[in-house]
């Protein structure tokens, strides 16, 4: 049988890491044993209400992510011949998801500023505690934040603020990281503070959480007061 795309790029990456102790930095899989995963039988996993498929090796995937052994149970009724539907989920989240498991944080990128894959990305290896795919995501959102002229910074929060923040509100890590983004933002000559504020007050939880940090980071509450919310006006 001819081999898959995947399992020759793999291999490329494996044969690259010589050295017998090498480990393929995405998992910290020993190089021969993650060979030994990407010679298992592949599963394909149907996404979003488009469809999409995507193949993966099921050993590799349930190896990282335990789930999915669950998954790929016949038992279940979304389950049929190595294929399982999550209608619900994100496609393009579930793109760079495979992408990680074979070539690392490498294959985490944002096309044409679509931010919201890496966001829903996040939120997955939160339920699936994979803290270095958290991690690794977390980075690629700030490199991209501070990639930006700060206008358009502001604009990217904002647009986050606005579409997002309720789904990523648990995340600490994630919403503390933004709103330090935003403080600094308040720093810079040619942001008018009026902009920010009018970003904050998007939503009252980004409102609160933004007011208690910026009063930690500074020791001065934000536009005169501790604590801002929908109701407050300058």
């Amino acid at each position: 049988m001819e081999e898959s795309t995947v399992t020759k790029l793999v291999k490329e990456d494996a044969e690259f890491t010589t050295l017998p102790k090498s480990r393929l930095v995405v998992t910290d899989i020993p190089a021969p044993h993650f060979m030994s995963l990407i010679a298992s039988e592949t599963v394909v996993l149907v996404v979003g209400p488009t469809y999409k498929r995507f193949s993966a090796h099921k050993d590799l995937l349930c190896h990282i992510v335990p789930y999915f052994e669950n998954a790929f149970d016949s038992t279940f009724k979304s389950t049929t011949n190595g294929t399982r539907y999550f209608t619900k989920a994100d496609p393009a989240a579930t793109e760079l998801f495979i992408g990680w498991i074979y070539r690392g944080a490498a294959s985490l990128i944002l096309i044409d500023d679509n931010f919201a894959p890496l966001l829903r990305l996040y939120d997955s290896a939160g339920m699936w505690c994979l803290p270095v795919l958290q991690n690794s995501t977390l980075d690629k959102i700030l490199d991209w934040l501070h990639s930006k002229e700060p206008v358009d910074r502001l604009k990217a929060v904002k647009a986050i603020v606005a579409g997002y923040w309720d789904e990523i509100q648990e995340y600490g890590c994630l919403t503390d990281a933004i709103i330090f983004v935003t403080i600094d933002l308040t720093k810079h000559s040619n942001i008018n503070i009026r902009e920010v504020y009018e970003v904050v007050e998007l939503n009252n939880d980004f409102a609160e959480d933004f007011a208690a940090l910026h009063f930690w980071a500074s020791k001065e509450p934000i536009f005169g007061r501790e604590k801002i919310g929908h109701n407050s006006h300058l």
